[in-house]
């Protein structure tokens, strides 16, 4: 489980056929938002905890609920596109809850520099990020270390067609300490997404992809190598500072031994969160 990290993945392609002749989502409202806004603050709950594929609470199965709550802080210190931000993931149901904090999994603390959207070429942008996943309170006796600690350095291409965004993100997922490098693999993930605004500051953001592992130790890791996800959230701004987004989620990856639907995973949350 080690050899997996977080993230969550989400989507409903119906909503993509019905609304595809929608006009696309100005992001105009949402970077004023932001531009006028130094810190936020947002709380997740989602029924399991779904990264690049893998459900990393999972007991049995993929498809397991045991539910995720996830607080983040965002600071902007210069403007809306460079940010620093803490996330927390914290497993708040399931039996495996304390197993899986002794093997490096629950409690993760997460530390993230991004810088968004630099211009490359006409409507290509580019957006670097760092992240750091730790895990505090794991034991050495399972965990093999007793902090165990990924670094995540992303690197995100987006280019803005006329009705879609293509994605590619090239990742470098490494765990620093030994006991725990063989988990260290490259990650390449092409996406697509759509968005979609509606009267009343409602936006609905439709994004697909694909994932594939180029594993370190090609050998020893043969689960979760391929991953298909797809996501829909609907951000509903309650007010100028404040917003609500339900989001819906599927995604599969292979797992050795498993038959197809012990593969796929499916999540429904939301988040509620204040721009400061």
């Amino acid at each position: 489980m080690n050899s997996f990290r977080k993230s969550k993945v989400t989507i409903s392609m119906v909503f993509f056929l019905i609304l595809g002749p929608l006009n696309l989502h100005s992001e105009t409202t949402e970077k004023e938002n932001v531009e006028e806004s130094s810190l936020n603050l947002d709380l997740e709950i989602s029924s399991s905890y779904i990264f690049r594929g893998l459900n990393l609470f999972m007991e049995d199965s993929n498809l397991d609920q045991n539910i995720l709550l996830a607080p983040s802080v965002t600071w902007y210190p210069f403007d809306e596109k460079f940010s620093i931000a803490y996330w927390g993931g914290y497993q708040i149901s399931g039996s495996n809850i304390r197993d899986n904090i002794k093997n490096g999994v629950g409690l993760e603390q997460d530390l993230v520099l991004k810088y968004d959207d630099i211009s490359i070429w006409n409507n290509l942008t580019f957006s670097p990020s760092i992240n750091f996943y730790i895990y505090p309170f794991a034991d050495s006796n399972v965990a093999g270390t007793s902090v165990p600690t990924y670094f995540d350095p992303i690197f995100a291409f987006n280019y803005q067609t006329t009705f879609l965004k293509l994605g590619f993100n090239l990742t470098y997922y490494v765990g620093l300490e030994e006991a725990i490098r063989d988990s260290t693999y490259v990650y390449f993930n092409p996406t697509v997404s759509k968005e979609f605004t509606f009267e009343g500051d409602i936006t609905l953001e439709i994004l697909s992809g694909f994932g594939y592992k180029l594993y370190h130790k090609r050998s020893l890791m043969k689960d979760n190598v391929y991953d298909i996800f797809a996501s829909s959230v609907l951000e509903i701004r309650l007010s100028k500072k404040v917003y609500l987004k339900p989001h819906l989620d599927i995604a599969w990856t292979n797992l050795e031994g498993k038959g197809i639907s012990d593969e796929i995973a499916v999540l429904g949350g939301f988040h509620l969160g204040f721009d400061l």
